[in-house]
């Protein structure tokens, strides 16, 4: 199967699975602490910093989708500890409550590190406190903002 075909059976599969058209996707990980993982309703993979998926922009809503994966050596160690294989993960972020975002302004020495070109910074609230997160993209941190705010009211 080509990567084409595999994007468009992805896309029906997760459009019928939320009842919603997906219209496009970008690679992007989360990084957060455990608090606004648990806050966000994602589980990190033991000894991971970040979580890697897609930001899945539907008609309706944006989704952050994580396929359930793992690497040979963690694989064995879960099967020796009895554990339960990844699952398949995926939150609706355009319904988190009070969810903004922005892109972290550019500093002089940006140019030299070049991160927060591909940083998008988030918060939305959780039980009364606001957790912050961050989006980190292929594209350009701007060019995906504005497609999230696009769907921010």
């Amino acid at each position: 199967m080509t990567q084409a075909q595999e994007q468009k059976q992805f896309f029906a599969d997760f459009g019928k699975k939320i009842n919603d058209t997906v219209e496009s996707i970008e690679l992007a990980s989360i990084q957060a602490d455990k608090s606004t993982y648990d806050a966000l309703g994602l589980k990190l993979t033991a000894g991971k910093l970040e979580l890697w998926g897609l930001i899945v922009f539907c008609t309706r809503k944006i989704y952050f989708y994580v396929a359930p994966s793992e690497n040979y050596m963690t694989t064995l160690m879960r099967q020796a500890a009895h554990e339960k294989a990844p699952e398949e993960q995926f939150i609706t972020v355009s319904s988190l409550e009070e969810f903004k975002t922005s892109v972290p302004p550019r500093k002089w020495y940006s140019f030299l590190l070049n991160e927060s070109k591909y940083c998008i910074e988030a918060s939305f609230r959780y039980d009364g406190t606001t957790r912050h997160f961050s989006f980190v993209t292929h594209k350009p941190a701007f060019e995906i903002q504005q497609q999230i705010q696009s769907y921010q009211k």
